[in-house]
């Protein structure tokens, strides 16, 4: 009940609680997390202690009476929960090292991503992830919740103000989205949700709720479209390599996959128009999607699904099949490979042409980032400056080359390098290993692997060229401990 409850407020609450309206919105998320999470989890402990002392007499009783305590088949530590607690781990130890203990703590020199913030979601991942059960509700509130959020980016798009909240920053309107803040943030939100919509439509079967699913998922890509920033290409490649596996496995999904590619097409289309002969005030499209649009890719992408669409139901494909036979193995392993080298290829490009203004000042940001570690003492380098402590540390060596204030390297693999030093560094890497391994080596997988795997590569995938934020964290490390609970599942 007390994971349950975890559950939604996270999701149900925290994503529309907000104090003093943009200027702190992360600080208000953090805080709420706080309360919530620490409230929850202390409620959490206490609840174990009678159980505990249960089992410590049962214990005795058994070794008096020299009786067998039959033995647990799940296993107590997974390699996911010893990455996640070398993390906190990390986090800790950055804090006796730091110069600005207070700041370290808090995170009141970032965005609220200090000790505190990663040591609850931490905790709760524990606690979560070997006391909830699976049910309904989760489906039900997270496409409740997400979906006003989806409806308040549409409003956002055409410049209105749902709560008032851009009082004070009207010329910075179109960075800020509804509740959740800065687009960088969205893009973490969307890029964990959006994977996950999509495959919960591929699985539905139901006739009104697969329509009703159809469209969360187009609400959602119109989000995408809108939130202005090409770090959601990232989440978006990361999270359809899960379903393009997810397909090769289970190929009878194909054609509901072209189904919602084509609408996705059609969303594009819509925005073109609008942009066209809308003569309102409306949300300036640019980066890659100002391409697809511009370029009318999005037209070509949806005439290219509708053929295989109409060749997979006319039954062409199945009268005219190949000579050879490849198992879904091989196929899996062709898929991968493909996806790997055009990964490598635009890899090798970016780093052809990068330079300082690279990403929007990004490519600046990150050498300045590894220079700051370089010059590091070896405890610097081995547990960092402090957790979140990256704009005070940084600004003070490079802020007149930055030309600008910036409280996070925007690489979260940078981020943790600079703040929680070397061991920061492997034990977040050993997050995103040990969940691909945990994947991976899981033979019998359900949908619900699929669908929660997808929504951690998306984040993946967003987090190079992004920053961590508390309500991200509380939303992924949620979803990390679910993934867990349902990848342990015989």
């Amino acid at each position: 009940m007390v994971s349950a409850w975890y559950y939604v407020l996270i999701m149900l609450v925290m994503p529309f609680y907000f104090e003093n309206k943009y200027f702190n919105l992360t600080v208000a998320k953090a805080r709420f997390l706080w309360i919530v999470g620490g409230i929850l989890f202390l409620a959490m402990a206490a609840c174990y202690i009678p159980g505990l002392a249960a089992k410590v007499f049962q214990h005795r009783q058994a070794v008096i009476t020299g009786q067998r305590l039959k033995q647990k088949t799940e296993k107590r530590f997974t390699m996911l929960d010893v990455s996640i607690l070398l993390f906190g781990g990390s986090a800790i130890c950055s804090g006796f090292v730091t110069k600005t203990p207070s700041e370290s703590f808090w995170g009141s020199g970032g965005w609220s991503m200090g000790i505190l913030t990663i040591g609850i979601v931490a905790a709760m991942y524990f606690a979560i992830s070997r006391n909830i059960v699976f049910g309904s509700y989760m489906v039900r509130i997270a496409i409740m919740s997400s979906s006003i959020l989806y409806v308040m980016g549409i409003l956002n798009s055409f410049h209105i103000d749902v709560f008032g909240m851009h009082q004070g920053i009207a010329n910075n309107f179109y960075t800020y989205i509804s509740t959740i803040g800065n687009v960088n943030w969205y893009v973490g939100y969307l890029s964990v949700l959006f994977p996950m919509g999509c495959l919960l439509y591929l699985n539905c079967r139901k006739y009104w709720a697969k329509r009703l699913l159809f469209v969360y998922a187009n609400l959602g890509f119109y989000n995408v479209i809108i939130c202005k920033s090409d770090g959601i290409i990232l989440g978006l490649a990361a999270a359809f390599f899960v379903i393009g596996l997810y397909i090769v496995h289970y190929r009878e999904f194909l054609a509901d996959f072209l189904k919602l590619l084509i609408s996705f097409c059609g969303v594009t289309g819509i925005v073109f128009l609008i942009m066209k002969f809308y003569h309102g005030q409306f949300i300036k499209i640019d980066g890659i999607f100002r391409f697809v649009i511009q370029k009318n890719l999005w037209l070509i992408c949806a005439i290219i699904a509708l053929l295989v669409l109409c060749l997979l139901k006319t039954g062409i494909c199945k009268k005219n099949r190949f000579n050879f036979a490849m198992t879904k193995t091989h196929q899996s392993i062709l898929f991968c490979a493909l996806f790997i080298v055009i990964a490598l290829v635009v890899l090798f490009y970016e780093i052809s042409v990068f330079q300082d203004s690279w990403g929007t000042g990004r490519g600046r940001l990150w050498i300045c980032t590894y220079n700051l570690f370089a010059n590091f003492q070896w405890k610097y380098k081995l547990f960092g400056c402090g957790c979140d402590c990256f704009g005070i540390v940084c600004l003070s060596k490079y802020f007149s080359h930055l030309g600008g204030v910036y409280l996070n390297a925007h690489n979260e693999f940078l981020q943790y390098l600079a703040t929680m030093g070397f061991f920061g560094f492997i034990s977040y890497s050993m997050i995103w290993i040990s969940a691909g391994m945990a994947f991976l080596l899981k033979k019998g997988k359900s949908a619900r692997d699929w669908m929660l795997f997808s929504g951690i590569m998306g984040y993946l995938g967003q987090s190079i060229v992004n920053n961590p934020q508390a309500f991200n964290y509380a939303v992924l490390f949620l979803v990390l401990a679910l993934f867990r609970k349902s990848i342990t599942v015989k």
